[in-house]
């Protein structure tokens, strides 16, 4: 038995598809392990073809290329020993990899059937009984589920090779709350088995998923003797000392995000990695004078840059001096170009053009999503003629209630917050007031009445029952999957729930044809 490990985990940024830049960056971050003195570099899973693989798995082309990188990319290994995630045709795998030869291949064992994950439908033969020692000390690998449940791999490593440390390649993408629970999972198993555990999990984003690292090292005896950084880049080292008796606890420097914080983190790298790897540098959203795009434009700037966003105030007859100054504001406080573009001319063009079929009037919901409809087709002329991505800027509650314009309001590349309650958009707005030390976002528009200002006097709650009473049954319904009664048992009443539920049913086609967004629910529907 050795007595100390020198182990590096390498939580770096990986893209689906792009097999020759993965394998430079794991080549990269191999080297600085290998100079900074470590036995051992983990990477996360999949990391060498990227997450989610899907489809591509099934292309013999994809497939053979995976393979063929993982043994170009060990002719870059030198002395240290890389354990190195990928996508095999019927597996998700880990090589382990040293001085240019790939030495052994693991095969995941346990798969995942829920949400976004789907590798079961094409998963082969696991081997789930392998060790290697290093510096003498009896090392075992699991991918992601292989240490989640009893009798799985890591317990058989265990108890048939009394293995000292487990290695535990992951891709799990954020959600909201999840990575406490990850931590307990994982200081459970280390200290239930009376084992050393190594986290490495995915960093980065990869359409609505958002990977958030986090990874970690939690010994039996001593909990957490190391912790990386999330949503962040990181070569995390750490020095595992295996001798029975330990004096201390080693001091662990990593603040804990709170709920909010860690959802605006989440919303800032979901947004840049899209943005990036899409081949976009510039994003162009509307700003209106509400909450919803004024959230959406301070995480662009947070994420791109103030040089790259660019917001444009769109006014009809209903926009109110208020909602003109609050967009100002926001737009000099941001410091992006702000261009104003009044959509009266064309709207009375769309009118007059269709009095002949809708009579000399311009009342109802027909003459709003008119509204809206040219909104977006300024929008998407401004994004064809100087190649800026549109943002979406509607949120959850509003989605899943059809509270939108199909082809007006949910228009655009992506979507930031479409996972977002509007309850939780306002929470985002304060954090990021908070984090300014001053009202980036001007105190009016967290505090008015929300309104879509479509016509003379509207507000939102003329079509929606109120924020506080919708999205509690909203998120009830959609992430926690509860039945009405349920729902109603909670001390909603009944009209509301019923209600609510029906109206989120009949507008899933709205939804069907929305952008991709940030996904940071923990469960439940997601369109």
């Amino acid at each position: 038995m050795g007595s100390e490990l020198v182990l590096a985990l390498a939580q770096v940024r990986c893209a689906a598809g792009d097999i020759k830049g993965n394998s430079s960056r794991i080549i990269e971050y191999a080297g600085k392990a290998q100079r900074s003195g470590a036995d051992i570099v983990l990477f996360s899973s999949t990391c060498l073809t990227g997450y989610p693989p899907e489809d591509p798995l099934l292309m013999a082309e994809f497939a053979r290329s995976g393979m063929v990188a993982i043994n170009e990319l060990a002719s870059g290994i030198g002395d240290v020993i890389a354990v190195v995630g990928f996508a095999e045709s019927d597996s998700i795998s880990a090589a382990v990899i040293n001085r240019g030869k790939v030495n052994h291949v693991y095969r995941k064992a346990l798969f995942p059937t829920c949400g976004v994950f789907d590798e079961k439908r094409r998963s082969g033969t696991a081997g789930r009984n392998f060790v290697f020692e290093v510096a003498g000390v009896r090392v075992g690998i699991a991918i992601c589920e292989d240490m989640w449940f009893t009798d799985d791999p890591m317990e058989e490593q265990i108890a048939n090779a009394d293995v000292e440390v487990i290695l535990n390649l992951s891709a799990l993408p954020f959600s909201r709350g999840k990575y406490e629970d990850r931590k307990k999972l994982i200081a459970a198993r280390s200290t239930d088995r009376s084992v050393v555990l190594a986290h490495c999990n995915m960093v980065g984003a990869q359409d609505e998923l958002v990977f958030d690292g986090g990874s970690c090292v939690h010994h039996p005896r001593l909990g957490f003797i190391a912790r990386a950084a999330r949503f962040r880049e990181e070569l995390l080292l750490c020095r595992i000392d295996l001798a029975p008796l330990v004096h201390r606890r080693p001091r662990v420097d990593v603040r804990n995000l709170e709920p909010t914080e860690e959802i605006f983190e989440a919303l800032v790298l979901g947004l840049k990695e899209y943005v990036s790897r899409n081949g976009f540098e510039k994003v162009v959203l509307g700003l209106s004078g509400g909450v919803d795009s004024a959230v959406t434009a301070a995480l662009a700037v947070e994420a791109l840059g103030k040089e790259n966003v660019i917001c444009v105030f769109l006014p009809s007859k209903y926009t109110s001096d208020e909602s003109r100054d609050a967009a100002g504001e926001l737009a000099r406080n941001l410091g992006v170009k702000y261009v104003v573009m009044p959509i009266d001319s064309v709207y009375d063009a769309y009118r007059e053009r269709l009095a002949c079929e809708l009579g000399d009037h311009e009342e109802g919901v027909t003459y709003e999503n008119l509204q809206a409809r040219i909104r977006a087709n300024l929008l998407m002329a401004l994004s064809n003629q100087f190649g800026w991505l549109v943002l979406a800027t509607g949120n959850k509650s509003e989605a899943y209630m059809g509270y939108c314009t199909l082809y007006g309001d949910t228009v655009g590349g992506f979507a930031p917050i479409k996972d977002l309650l509007k309850t939780q958009v306002y929470e985002v707005a304060e954090f990021i007031n908070a984090r300014a030390g001053f009202d980036v976002i001007p105190r009016f528009v967290i505090e008015r009445p929300p309104s879509a200002e479509l016509r003379a006097n509207q507000f939102d709650t003329d079509s929606l029952p109120p924020y506080e009473l919708l999205d509690p049954v909203l998120e009830a319904y959609i992430e926690e999957g509860l039945s009405a009664r349920e729902i109603i048992e909670r001390g909603n009443s009944r009209e509301l729930v019923d209600t609510v539920i029906s109206t989120v049913v009949a507008s899933e086609y709205k939804r069907r044809q929305a952008p991709v967004g940030v996904r940071i629910s923990p469960s439940g529907l997601f369109s």
